[in-house]
């Protein structure tokens, strides 16, 4: 029975992973047949929520192209013009961007979400909004004052990352490792905690009263909203 409800648990952490914040948008990759884009030019194509995961987008004409929410993971842009391109909630992970034309906003973190690698950076004030950042490495990141609204950190590593007076709302934090990270004067409102490990974070009761939160490991190592499908999150090694 134990087991049954970690895997249930386990089945709900990657649902949400996948699938929030948008879950007002009717979340789904569809299939896209090889055909439409083939096109050397798909400016302004709506690709929103489309499956496109290892495909060739080289030297394309991307301008103004709507990929929210698409699977682009290890998809190849090498060249590509994505000038006014629309990349929110995109999964971006392994896909290479070598020599693209990018968005502003894109061009300065297109590194980050394509590697999951930021540990120790410092990324303080930067515009995160809507990114997908699931199994990041963020520990010690300096995030100080950045905007992660609605972006996707499930299961990421923020231990120790510096999320003081940072834009919170509705950010996706399921199964993330929050330990010791410093809230201070964060907004967390609407922020998913499922599964969460607090240990030793800097937080208080307040920012935590409008947040979602199941399984949730707080900074004293108490676990609330314990639910019979779920599994608290692994205690820190002592």
């Amino acid at each position: 029975m134990q087991n049954d409800r970690g895997i249930a648990f386990y089945c709900i952490v990657l649902f949400l992973s996948l699938a929030l914040p948008a879950l007002a948008c009717s979340y789904e990759h569809r299939y896209v047949d090889p055909t439409e884009i083939a096109s050397s030019d798909l400016s302004n194509k709506d690709f929103g929520y489309r499956n496109l995961d290892h495909r060739d987008f080289s030297g394309k004409n991307l301008q103004g192209t709507d990929f929210t929410g698409a699977d682009l993971s290890n998809s190849n842009f090498t060249d590509a013009d994505l000038s006014g391109a629309v990349l929110d909630h995109a999964i971006l992970l392994g896909a290479d961007f070598t020599g693209a034309t990018l968005p502003e906003k894109w061009a300065l973190i297109i590194d980050l979400v394509t590697s999951g690698e930021g540990a120790g950076r410092d990324l303080s004030g930067y515009d995160l909004s809507r990114t997908y950042l699931a199994q990041a490495y963020l520990s010690e990141t300096n995030l100080r004052g950045a905007n992660l609204t609605e972006a996707g950190l499930a299961r990421a590593d923020l231990s120790g990352a510096d999320l003081s007076e940072a834009e919170l709302r509705a950010t996706n934090f399921v199964a993330a490792n929050l330990r010791g990270a410093i809230l201070t004067g964060a907004e967390l409102r609407g922020a998913y905690l499922i599964g969460a490990d607090l240990t030793h974070a800097l937080i208080t009761d307040e920012q935590l009263k409008n947040t979602i939160m199941e399984c949730t490991r707080l900074p004293d190592g108490t676990v609330v909203n314990l639910r019979p499908y779920c599994t608290p999150p692994t205690p820190p090694s002592k």
